[in-house]
């Protein structure tokens, strides 16, 4: 989504500045998932949800050979609790329903890996309510990957006819 690929874009600009103290840190991307579908379906989805954002970030210029990837499917699961948290740790107040903790848990999570420090997790956030991608990410209108990814534009790419 768009709002996800300036994220991304913050994070690749923060990764290279780090890159200046610490040239050997690796970005890992670790993928997630809700939990309506099966197992394999979900594992499945969140290894395209990781290859997805790894593309993202090459594309935005980082080394391939600095990325990790791993799909946890839906055994990372967020909780209602933990949902409510990071709404509030981001500032929003929006009621927590059944969509927006199944948006919450289908997420790739990047995780900067120092070459002599343990691994930290970023700060999560989420889209602003009323936002395209919000509404997107909370809808059960949306059918299928194919929906989501005709309404995401490439980063630094200009949108298609008719897409916003």
């Amino acid at each position: 989504l768009n709002s996800q690929n300036e994220r991304l874009s913050e994070a690749v600009a923060g990764f290279k500045k780090f890159l200046e103290y610490d040239p050997q840190t690796k970005i890992k991307i670790i993928a997630n998932a809700d939990d309506r579908s099966s197992e394999e379906a979900n594992m499945a989805l969140s290894e395209r949800r990781a290859r997805i954002v790894k593309d993202a970030l090459i594309a935005l210029g980082v080394d391939e050979a600095r990325i990790e990837m791993e799909a946890k499917g839906e055994t990372q699961l967020l909780d209602k609790a933990a949902v409510k948290g990071l709404e509030e740790a981001n500032g929003m107040r929006r009621p927590l329903t059944k969509a927006l903790v199944h948006a919450y848990n289908r997420r790739a999570d990047l995780v900067m890996i120092p070459t002599e420090k343990p691994e930290q997790q970023s700060r999560q956030v989420f889209p602003p309510r009323g936002s395209r991608e919000s509404n997107v990410l909370e809808s059960s209108a949306v059918k299928g990957f194919r929906t989501v990814e005709k309404m995401s534009v490439p980063v630094g790419a200009a949108p298609a006819a008719g897409q916003q």
